[in-house]
């Protein structure tokens, strides 16, 4: 079975989807399951990378003509289409269904094609008409089942993540409040930040969701700035709670992070930190590939790219505009926790050292390799931890961000392959952002002495 797909969707009506997609919660997003495949006239389809049929299903009419007849169905063309041989294939008892209603099932078994692995394909017909067609592997898990009784390790991740959320949003409006009702906090800085978060998930939102001159769109332009304002409210929450305590215990941590949103872009502190993260960002990658290198020694599957870098120019901008929210938001999130941490143990390298822990523990309850992995999460969050302590919020975000970007982009020495543009635009960002960082950091100073020009 291929790694990589093409879909396609096509629908009489507009598609109004209904998710909300990735930490930014950005809305109007189609994808190939929202919105539903359950109107009339709706086609979905998939095919690997030659082309090859995949996957079909075609919702029949809701009412039809009572005269219509049955007719006797061919199923070679959907084979054909599927690049199959029927004459290799054995009937057999259909298994799998499908939304579309039908009034013919088939089933075949076989092997996939120069290979001796096996090979169930499903297929429908309404009316002598086909409404589905599946290939269907042994690894093939159903996507409209309940899912299988989770393990132990992960029921401890999901009852840590659901602690942490509470522990989060609890924690975070009462020292908000707290710290707004004695007239603490940096009030003008926090504005700023959630003015910022609001405008990226506007752009955001124009860059990813799929838009059209309806009266749709402004619903969805509605709900994107629900979201927007909803994102930006947590974050403005979440600041106001942090930073008076970061200013009293961690005060280092935080001077850089209030001249960027006092406007002071061109301040050599932010430029070496922006620098520094940008370097701890590659740092994490390393480590990480250094990790699954083992990984993939040991049986498990090779790393893919995230496939939204592969759909053109509009979708690598929001998966970068994206990751810029995503870095925002994280950063203040795990600075939350730091702080609170510090409150609770009065020492900010023990409260370190928790932190590693309780974000490096989910990670290895849920590896299949905890030997190998379990020494990479603690080194990516240790080297982390102490980046926050040593350095402050820019150096976190922008290594976030980098790390975020570079661990899910698609490489290639290939120049004249298709995506190997949105690559190398991805790459001189972070080149760009590196130099910019670099040249303000020297604060008008020469590079090199004027002696070795003399």
């Amino acid at each position: 079975a291929p790694l990589l797909f093409f879909w396609f969707r096509q629908s009489p009506e507009e598609f109004k989807p209904t998710g909300f997609q990735s930490i930014a919660l950005t809305p109007g997003i189609v994808t190939f399951d929202d919105p539903a495949q359950t109107f009339s006239g709706m086609i979905n389809l998939r095919l690997d990378p030659q082309a090859r049929l995949l996957y079909f299903q075609a919702i029949p009419a809701e009412k039809e003509e009572p005269t219509l007849s049955s007719q006797e169905m061919n199923w070679q063309p959907l084979f054909s289409a599927a690049g199959l041989n029927l004459a290799d294939f054995r009937s057999a008892a259909p298994t799998w269904t499908s939304l579309a209603s039908s009034d013919t099932r088939a089933a075949w078994d076989g092997t996939w094609p120069g290979t001796s692995e096996p090979l169930h394909v499903e297929a429908a017909a309404w009316r002598g008409k086909p409404v589905f067609f599946r290939l269907v592997s042994a690894w093939t898990v159903p996507s409209r089942m309940p899912a299988q009784q989770s393990s132990g390790s992960q029921r401890a991740s999901q009852i840590f993540g659901t602690t942490f959320v509470i522990l989060l949003v609890a924690g975070g409006l009462w020292l908000a409040y707290r710290n707004y009702s004695r007239g603490r906090g940096d009030r003008r800085g926090a504005l700023r930040l959630a003015s910022v978060v609001f405008v990226l998930e506007l752009v955001l939102f124009l860059a990813a969701a799929h838009l059209s001159f309806s009266g749709q769109s402004l619903d969805l332009l509605m709900l994107a700035a629900s979201t927007g304002l909803y994102m930006s409210a947590f974050t403005w929450v979440l600041y106001i709670a942090l930073e008076p305590y970061v200013r009293s215990k961690w005060p280092q941590t935080i001077v850089s992070w209030t001249r960027l949103l006092a406007g002071n872009l061109r301040d050599p502190l932010v430029g070496r930190d922006l620098l520094f993260g940008i370097a701890l960002g590659l740092v994490w990658v390393f480590v990480y590939f250094l990790g699954y290198f083992f990984d993939i020694r040991m049986g498990e599957r090779p790393l893919l790219p995230q496939a939204d870098f592969l759909e053109g120019a509009r979708a690598v901008l929001s998966v970068w505009l994206g990751n810029v929210v995503a870095a925002i938001v994280a950063v203040v999130m795990f600075f939350f926790l730091l702080v609170l941490l510090r409150v609770l143990v009065r020492n900010r390298w023990l409260a370190a050292a928790l932190f590693v822990l309780l974000f490096a523990t989910p990670k290895m309850l849920v590896s299949h390799h905890p030997l190998i992995d379990g020494p990479v999460w603690l080194a990516i969050y240790g080297i982390s931890a102490f980046a926050v302590v040593r350095f402050g919020l820019i150096v976190l975000a922008s290594a976030v961000f980098t790390a975020n970007v570079l661990l899910n982009l698609p490489y290639t020495l290939d120049f004249s392959a298709w995506y190997a543009t949105g690559t190398i635009c991805v790459v001189l960002s972070f080149v760009a952002l590196a130099l910019w960082g670099f040249y303000t950091a020297l604060a008008g100073q020469r590079l090199l002495k004027q002696e070795f020009f003399d």
